[in-house]
């Protein structure tokens, strides 16, 4: 099943962001002023992983009054992107075969 869903950060805080790991990720999508004289809050996406990631681009921009500051799909490309990942389970990888593991570990950095 394929979900997208906007959150807002009061609702970001509180989602137990390590249990929902393996199932949802969670993406910046920018500060956006939702209603006419409202301050622009960040806003989040949760999208089911991996089945909504690879479509997030076609999604199309969130609805809003207007999006105040970029979101991780309006990453600058071409001369510099900071890119940050995280890789699920190393903790069980290491118990199973840590020189397997710290091989991968070696070609990411």
């Amino acid at each position: 099943m394929c979900v997208c869903v906007c959150v807002c950060v009061c609702v970001y805080a509180q989602l137990p962001k390590e249990q929902l790991r393996a199932e949802v990720t969670l993406a910046h999508l920018g500060y956006h002023e939702l209603k006419e004289g409202w301050a622009p809050v960040p806003v989040y996406g949760a999208l089911t992983y991996p089945t909504m990631l690879m479509r997030l681009g076609l999604l199309g921009p969130v609805r809003s009054i207007r999006q105040t500051s970029a979101g991780f799909l309006q990453a600058p490309t071409g001369v510099a992107t900071i890119c940050f990942m995280s890789a699920q389970s190393v903790s069980a990888l290491m118990s199973w075969n840590p020189e397997i593991t710290q091989v991968g570990r070696s070609d990411l950095i």
